[in-house]
């Protein structure tokens, strides 16, 4: 009996989740905090993206994508060359469309806060903790101050309890001064 009513719960659970995700499918992912995100990253950068390209790795096996991003703050870590490259899976070459769920979405123009870290054993730049890492910068219409915004769409458990967790806007300002904080507290 006790099996079954396991069995039944464990139901209710992946019904939730699949009903309240719409068409769209839901990974579930562990919520990295603001902490865990400066600490394990190399570095983190405010700047613009100006070129965003696609293309098959050499095997022809997979698709990445190659985010270039015009770097007006260094927030933290070594000091890069006025552009960054970020490199991470999924996009279109062609008629051919490869998505990685939960990673990040850049637009050309967007002016991005990002977290990043090298690949292991390769010369190549990544989003820290995956969509966690970035953050788009917009202008609040009500003070005209840039604010934080995170496309993550989280879903937090509650003891048994599953909701999506209110994002809470940011200003840039306020954001980069708790980042530099953090990371002056490892010194």
């Amino acid at each position: 009996m006790k099996r079954l009513s396991w069995i039944f719960v464990g139901v209710l659970i992946v019904t939730f989740l699949l009903v309240s995700s719409g068409r769209e499918g839901l990974a579930l992912m562990l919520k990295v905090s603001l902490e865990e995100l400066t600490d394990t990253s190399q570095s983190i950068i405010v700047g613009t993206v100006t070129d965003i390209r696609s293309q098959w790795n050499k095997e022809r096996t997979a698709i990445y994508t190659h985010v270039t991003i015009s770097v007006e703050e260094q927030v933290k870590g070594t000091s890069y060359p006025r552009e960054v490259t970020i490199r991470q899976p999924g996009g279109k070459v062609g008629d051919i469309r490869m998505k990685v769920s939960d990673m990040p979405t850049f637009k050309k123009g967007e002016e991005v806060v990002v977290f990043l870290e090298m690949e292991k054993g390769k010369e190549v730049l990544r989003v820290t903790g995956m969509m966690q890492g970035k953050f788009s910068v917009k202008i609040d219409p009500t003070t005209g101050e840039k604010v934080m915004v995170s496309e993550e769409k989280v879903l937090v458990s509650s003891g048994c309890n599953l909701y999506r967790e209110e994002q809470k806007e940011v200003s840039l300002e306020e954001f980069v001064k708790k980042i530099k904080a953090i990371s002056q507290r490892k010194k």
